[in-house]
């Protein structure tokens, strides 16, 4: 019955949480987390801060392997 199958044009979709969360936050949202995370890169005090927006905005779990990098020992 393979031979007979027709497809239906649309392609399967899979789960992109970085553009999922583009569409929740806005554009001023998304700016003020990559300055969150450049801030914490520089300065680890800063994670607090940063955490606390990713929690607020409900997206931590969208970022959380970056924000989880932060911390990750080099060498």
């Amino acid at each position: 019955m393979e031979g007979n199958e027709e497809k239906s044009g649309f392609e399967e979709e899979t789960y992109d949480a970085e553009a999922a969360e583009e569409v929740r936050l806005s554009a001023a949202d998304r700016e003020r987390i990559e300055r969150l995370f450049g801030l914490a890169v520089a300065d680890r005090s800063k994670a607090f801060e940063l955490k606390q927006e990713l929690d607020r905005l409900g997206v931590f779990k969208d970022y959380e392997d970056r924000f989880l990098d932060l911390f990750k020992k080099v060498g």
